[in-house]
């Protein structure tokens, strides 16, 4: 699955109205420390964390080059000093979560997904991790945002 195919995949899951909820509420469901962080915020928003950080991962992994400003604002929404601290050891939680909720949506006779998609954002999940890691909430993009 090319980078067009992952997009088109996207595209597919976000067309189905419930595909973000049924997302999050299986990320929330598959560790408590996820609704520990995620737990003060409406499910609106919560939704929209979501949805805005998958976003930036698929960005960057289109772009293959340097952290974009959309990793650089996930990591700093995650971070000790954001708005949603996610630990990184929840990354590839998140990753199952995602992956086994577009496989729910996608439809007969597509090739499955799973290894596929994991392939093309394992490397923009490897940036957030060693960001994260090095204490660089991307502060040098400017003030802290809000994903």
């Amino acid at each position: 699955m090319n980078n067009l195919d992952v997009r088109q995949s996207d595209q597919r899951c976000r067309s189905e109205e419930t595909f973000l909820g049924r997302f999050l509420a299986r990320f929330l469901s598959a560790d408590k420390r996820v609704d520990a962080a995620l737990g003060r915020h409406t499910k609106a928003r919560q939704e929209v964390i979501l949805d805005q950080s998958v976003r930036a991962v698929i960005q960057q992994s289109r772009s293959g080059s340097a952290p974009g400003d959309g990793i650089h604002r996930v990591v700093q929404v995650h971070s000790p000093h954001g708005d949603v601290l996610i630990d990184p050891s929840l990354y590839p939680i998140r990753v199952e979560s995602l992956i086994a909720t577009i496989k729910e949506s996608n439809p007969e006779g597509v090739e499955t997904p799973g290894p596929k998609w994991r392939a093309a954002i394992a490397p923009a999940v490897d940036v957030l991790m060693e960001l994260h890691m090095a204490g660089r909430p991307g502060s040098d993009r400017g003030g802290a945002s809000r994903v």
